[in-house]
């Protein structure tokens, strides 16, 4: 039996699952991982234990295999916008990883914006000028550690690298796009950013397409001679395992934070219909690249933790226990996430969450529910003009931990008024990727996964028009008191 295995590195646990030919998950892992606030926004982790999470994932999900598993290919999907320094002599991280969810590096971005301008660098990139990308990440590690003997990348870079014991450092398109660093009409690496940003090209990896021969497999013992086949940002990979059916799609991750993401299908257009208020980037690159629309919300399953530690609740699935019993809340109490993100429309990295139209009567069921809402809020921000450009996108398609929750998926129906459909596979990055790498291995063409459909729930509108205008018209009026304040 033909297997691929396909690595999920994310921002809180490395997931890994084997897909047999007839793309059917056969066995599945998950080891956590952590990250650590070091306080001024700044975010890191530890990428020993990022690898160490890989290695066990991978054992524990090898081991579980049938007898007769023969593994033709690996794909790997990463959190994205994360950067690693690294000895390019043997692969060797330097010092901490830095998440894509750390605030560091404002000091590169208003020397860019001087010096090039947010505008030009817009129209490069497609993407605003801003922390949550990777460049000033880079930036950051190479005034600190200097250059010689140095690779700046993204997770997959890294971990291709270190997968295959490679003497070349690479990465792919939609990687790439999202490190602030690439040309968004030819998908190379610009020589005008990495002079604003001063990153010398040898730092970096090569760019190439998603799928490809990375080279083989000299580690984890498991994987030993195995092709390493694919790379793709986890929200790209997500994306690919909706888009094969669906290339209208627009769908929502939820997860640390929350990645909402429309298709670009005029292929070789890199401004086309481009929503101005969300970034464009390229999602992945086969033949030629795929760019996308997107917006991001920087804690959305984070957030949820967070109100869930708030209100004394053990976990996110009491805090959902607790929202239930106030469902209604949303009539006269909301709360605002912090609001921090990259292209979406109320851009304020430096807001702080907000508690709107609390009473003498508000409790901690109330705030629950507020809290659920008003995660669904900021993905409805997004997704609405997203769906607007996009005739007929009656529906979101939503993957990612944080979708688990019914209340969230119920409130993210109420909000914008349309479907949500939730997929039984819910690892939707590590799917995708298997996607990938299966169709680099030769098990499927790209034909074959566009036929047939998943088994999912659909989440229903349960709120009349009239009242899901008049709780989003409340909703803006609040961001804007909280963005002016900000």
């Amino acid at each position: 039996m033909d297997v691929i295995v396909a690595i999920d590195q994310g921002s809180s646990s490395t997931k890994v699952l084997a897909m047999d030919a007839q793309r059917r998950v056969v066995v599945r892992s998950s080891v956590p991982v952590r990250s650590y606030r070091l306080g001024n926004n700044w975010v890191e982790f530890d990428v020993r234990e990022v690898w160490r999470s890989v290695e066990g994932a991978v054992a524990e999900c090898v081991s579980k295999l049938p007898a007769d598993a023969r593994i033709v290919g690996v794909g790997v999907a990463n959190q994205r916008e994360s950067a690693i320094a690294w000895r390019a002599s043997d692969n060797e991280p330097i010092g901490s990883g830095i998440s894509w969810q750390c605030q560091r590096g404002e000091e590169y971005c208003e020397a860019v914006g001087q010096r090039i301008g947010a505008t030009r660098y817009e129209q490069l990139t497609g993407l605003r000028l801003s922390t949550a990308i990777s460049a000033p990440k880079f930036a950051w590690l190479l005034e600190r550690v200097g250059t010689d003997d140095v690779c700046v990348g993204t997770v997959d870079a890294w971990l291709a690298q270190w997968l295959t014991a490679s003497q070349q450092a690479r990465s792919e398109s939609g990687n790439g796009s999202r490190t602030g660093l690439v040309d968004l009409r030819n998908g190379e690496w610009s020589p005008e950013l990495l002079d604003a940003f001063n990153i010398p090209v040898s730092c970096l990896p090569v760019l190439g397409p998603s799928i490809n021969r990375f080279g083989e497999c000299t580690r984890p013992t498991a994987l030993r001679g195995v092709p390493l086949l694919a790379l793709c940002g986890d929200s790209h990979a997500a994306l690919f395992s909706h888009f094969v059916r669906d290339p209208e799609v627009v769908k929502a991750t939820y997860g640390t934070g929350s990645s909402v993401v429309g298709t670009v299908i005029e292929s070789g257009s890199a401004w086309k219909n481009r929503v101005d208020t969300l970034s464009r980037s390229i999602v992945w690159r086969l033949d030629s690249p795929l760019y996308a629309d997107e917006g991001n919300v920087l804690s959305a399953g984070s957030f949820l933790e967070w109100a869930a530690s708030l209100l004394g609740a053990a976990n996110v699935g009491e805090l959902e226990r607790l929202a239930a019993s106030g469902e209604g809340a949303g009539d006269c109490v909301m709360m605002i996430p912090a609001l921090g993100g990259l292209g979406a429309p109320w851009h304020a990295a430096h807001a702080r969450t907000m508690l709107g139209g609390a009473g003498e009567a508000t409790g901690p069921k109330e705030i629950a529910f507020a809290a659920f809402r008003g995660v669904g809020h900021l993905v409805a921000d997004i997704a609405e003009p997203l769906m607007e450009c996009r005739e007929g996108a009656r529906r979101l398609l939503v993957d990612g931990g944080a979708s688990r929750s019914d209340l969230l998926m119920q409130s993210q129906a109420d909000l914008l008024g349309v479907s949500v459909v939730r997929p039984a596979e819910a690892s939707r990055s590590a799917v995708g990727v298997a996607y990938m790498a299966g169709l680099g291995a030769g098990l499927w063409e790209l034909e074959d996964l566009e036929c047939g459909d998943e088994p999912a729930v659909v989440f229903e509108p349960r709120i009349s028009e009239d009242q899901r205008a008049s709780e989003r018209h409340r909703w803006r009026q609040l961001v804007g008191c909280c963005t002016s304040t900000a």
